[in-house]
């Protein structure tokens, strides 16, 4: 990854990078090592999207109700919510 990011004129912050391998949810697969001095995670939030190693929807749509949750949440947030499910 450090080669990569010297090879088009980047710097890699290892405070700021986290790593995440896409995965299938079903299969057993070996992973690689992890990549020194940056966090591996399962999930994400990206410009506000929870992103999953699997691309599924679920942490997302658990972390909008648990936001309605403790806000009241306005009607079009939810007919959004219902769209999805």
């Amino acid at each position: 990854m450090q080669r990569w990011a010297l090879l088009n004129n980047l710097k890699l912050n290892p405070n700021k990078s986290k790593e995440m391998l896409f995965r299938r949810r079903t299969r057993t697969v070996i992973l690689p090592p992890p990549l020194p001095g940056i966090e591996r995670v399962d999930s994400m939030i990206v410009l506000g999207v929870n992103i999953s190693y699997d691309l599924r929807a679920s942490a997302h749509v658990d972390r909008l109700l648990e936001r309605c949750t403790i806000a009241p949440c306005k009607p079009y947030v939810i007919c959004v919510l219902i769209r999805v499910l």
